[in-house]
Parts: C-alpha cells; sequence; structure tokens
C-alpha cells in the first residue's frame, strides 16, 4: 500500500483540507469580494483582523463603499475607528453625503463628530437641510418677544430663524433651543438700540443683524436666514 494511504496520513490530509475550506469560506470570499469591487485587501489583513476580534465583513463592506463613493480612506483608518468605539458605518455614510453635497468634512473631523457621541449621519443631514425654528420670549416662553425701543417704548417681536448645522462648530451644543433663545435675547437687544419708528419700518434689519453672530452663542447651528415682525407693544 502506498505510503500516502497511510491512515495517519490521510487523516491529516483531511484535516489539513476541511481547515483549508473553513479558511477560504471565512476569509476567501471577503477577499474575493473586496478585490472584484475595486477595493483589494489583503488576506493576512483579514486574518489579522480576526485575531484582533475586528468584523472583518463590516469593516470590508464599509471599505468597499467609501472606495467606490471615491473616498480616499484605507482599511486600516476604519478599523482603528472600530477599535476606537466608533461607528465606521455611520462615518463613511456620512462622508459620502457630505461629498455628494458639495460639504467639506474629512475623515478625521467626522470621527471627531461620531466618538463624541453625536451622530455624524444626523449631523450631516443638518448641515444639508435646512430647518425653520421659532423664537420664543426668553422670559414668558411665548411666541410673541416682548421688547423695549431705545426711546422707551415697547414693541413685540415675533421672529423665525432658519438654521443649518455648522460642520465646522459640529462638536458644540447641537441644540435647537440654545440658538433658538440666544436669537431672542439678541433681537431684544437690537431692538433696544433703536428707536420704535426703526424697527417699525425698517423690521428686516433686525433679522440681518442676526445672520453671522449666533457662533457667540456657542451652539453648533449657523443662521442663514432670519425673517422679523415688529408691531407696537402697550405702553
Amino acid at each position: 500500500m502506498p505510503d500516502w494511504l497511510n491512515p495517519k496520513i490521510l487523516v491529516a490530509l483531511g484535516v489539513a483540507l476541511a481547515l483549508l475550506i473553513v479558511f477560504l469560506a471565512k476569509f476567501g470570499i471577503l477577499w474575493l469580494q473586496a478585490y472584484t469591487s475595486g477595493a483589494p485587501v489583503g488576506m493576512f489583513h483579514l486574518v489579522g483582523m480576526a485575531l484582533r476580534h475586528v468584523p472583518a465583513a463590516q469593516i470590508v463592506s464599509q471599505y468597499i463603499a467609501a472606495r467606490r463613493a471615491g473616498l480616499d480612506l484605507t482599511l486600516t483608518e476604519l478599523e482603528a475607528l472600530h477599535l476606537a468605539g466608533g461607528h465606521p458605518s455611520g462615518v463613511v455614510r456620512a462622508l459620502i453625503a457630505a461629498r455628494q453635497a458639495g460639504l467639506a468634512l474629512d475623515f478625521r473631523q467626522a470621527c471627531a463628530i461620531d466618538l463624541s457621541g453625536r451622530d455624524v449621519v444626523a449631523v450631516v443631514d443638518g448641515a444639508v437641510r435646512p430647518k425653520v425654528l421659532p423664537c420664543c420670549d426668553p422670559f414668558t416662553r411665548g411666541d410673541v418677544i416682548e421688547a423695549r425701543s431705545s426711546d422707551g417704548l415697547r414693541i413685540r417681536l415675533k421672529a423665525g430663524i432658519t438654521v443649518r448645522t455648522s460642520l465646522a462648530r459640529a462638536l458644540k451644543d447641537g441644540s435647537e433651543s440654545t440658538v433658538s433663545e440666544w436669537a431672542a435675547r439678541r433681537l431684544i437687544a437690537i431692538a433696544a438700540g433703536r428707536t420704535a419708528a426703526e424697527s417699525l419700518d425698517r423690521p428686516a434689519e433686525l433679522g440681518t443683524e442676526l445672520i453671522g453672530q449666533e457662533g457667540e452663542s456657542g451652539s453648533a447651528l449657523e443662521i442663514v436666514a432670519a425673517e422679523v415682525l415688529v408691531r407696537e407693544g402697550a405702553p
């Protein structure tokens, strides 16, 4: 009987074949998928990810999506984000959305937003889709803001602001109430520097002064438009 038909050798060959099949099933298909998608990865890198308890299939899937979208990311960067407790899928989706919208957002900035605990996809969506917020009186919480002009007359303001997320300030407070209350207080201050007649005749100027100053509020939201209505208040 030939040596290779020895039962011990056959068992060893069977075990080796079984291990090869398991290896190919676990890594070969993933390697082939990445290669045919134009985002090749090294076989040893895949094995290393498994040893580090990194979900290789999920990371490679996001890597493929990033490369297809034209993002200059590496598999190592996505793996490092996962190991740091981040969410590679959310970061990749946010980067793709920002790129499609023509927004400046790089990988490090997106990771910082994600690791801060904020939903980076929602942050980008807030930068792409402006939202209208009402300004409420900071004291009464009503939708009419009570103010006093420089000549001592009471005036009533009704205002709405259009805001969007500023990616440059995305790590700051993203609550809508923060910028809304700041805008109301700022309108009261602006009205106090004008006569009642000036505010009544040129209400749009009050809203114009809000734009570009919202950084003082410490908010991640920026005001892109403001509409203010002014009417005389009770004496």
